[in-house]
């Protein structure tokens, strides 16, 4: 059977694997490029849905995220070098300074040849700190040099042997498979719409509306097991920003004939409330998800502009700008 950290890593395997095969056949579903993003998204979290919940359940929140983030399908093209924009999608550099910040050249350069369980259950992950600075994503850093800087220095991640045990097993990730050909005549040319990591976000927040759960538990894992530039947080925050304006509090529901103004507001201040304390770029992930949340909240621009510039949210200091 092999150690419990041996066995986490055959599951983790086996939930990539199956990710990247639902992810690969349902691609008429959600890959036609002319579908609005908001559905595209709904289709790629219910994929999700067929995949996440038992091993979120068996093994915790690190365990779904990084399944879903290794066999998330981004090909790299998304990031474009010419924007300087923090939030610009950049896969490689996500896996290579936020979920595996390592030296995977085997010993004694590096630590491609640790083995699973050192430094206890792999689903837990290790501390981000162990990481060389130099090898961290500077717009999360766990000790920065400025002192007038926060930082973030209780993440977590991947260790070094889980990492090298999946590039071993799957290669260099993103792991994905050919969907094969298109059955639309005419129109395959169409289905090139992206699968970036919103999606993983969005499904959390499906998640925590159908079995409940704590906010702010939820909110600390997204921070602590950080593998993006803040796209977990802003799937999560627009799509549960959004759900609250439905009478079951689903999708499945019915959208609400008027939704409060307090209700939104709350819901963004507590969801961004840690945020405040950590990076400024997390700070500023925050605030970008409550920008897009707020429009899916309201439909309403008037009223999702508004609700940014509040007393009660300004003095919260959540919104620094809308962002749709």
């Amino acid at each position: 059977m092999g150690t419990p950290s041996e066995q986490f890593a055959k599951v983790l395997e086996v939930c990539i694997r199956t990710a990247a095969e639902y992810a690969a056949a349902t691609l008429p579903q959600w890959g036609k490029s002319c579908t609005a993003p908001t559905a595209k998204i709904d289709l790629q979290a219910a994929v999700l849905e067929n995949v996440l919940p038992s091993i979120y359940h068996e093994y915790g929140y690190p365990a779904a995220l990084w399944c879903a983030f290794y066999s998330v399908r981004m090909t790299g093209a998304e990031y474009d070098p010419n924007d300087d924009q923090p939030n610009n999608p950049n896969y490689p550099n996500w896996y290579g300074t936020l979920l595996c910040p390592w030296d995977l050249s085997p010993a004694p350069v590096g630590c491609g040849q640790e083995a699973l369980g050192v430094h206890g259950n792999e689903w837990e992950g290790v501390p981000v700190l162990w990481a060389d600075a130099a090898r961290q994503n500077p717009q999360y850093l766990t000790d920065p040099p400025d002192i007038y800087v926060t930082g973030e220095p209780d993440r977590r991640t991947m260790s070094c042997g889980l990492c090298s045990h999946l590039r071993e097993r799957l290669g260099s990730p993103p792991y994905t498979i050919d969907p094969g050909p298109i059955d639309d005549p005419g129109d395959e040319r169409l289905y090139t719409a992206n699968w970036d990591f919103h999606p993983f976000g969005a499904w959390l927040a499906n998640d925590a509306a159908r079995h409940g759960g704590n906010v702010e538990q939820l909110v600390q894992n997204i921070h602590k097991f950080k593998a993006s530039n803040g796209e977990e947080m802003h799937g999560y925050l627009w799509q549960s920003l959004r759900l609250l304006a439905y009478d079951t509090g689903t999708l499945e529901g019915q959208r609400k004939d008027w939704v409060d103004d307090g209700v939104g507001q709350e819901h963004a201040m507590r969801v961004c409330s840690a945020a405040w304390y950590k990076a400024p770029q997390t700070r500023d992930d925050c605030a970008h998800a409550s920008g897009h949340g707020f429009f899916y909240y309201y439909l309403d621009v008037g009223r999702a502009v508004s609700a940014c510039w509040t007393d009660r949210i300004v003095a919260h200091t959540v919104c620094h700008a809308v962002s749709f």
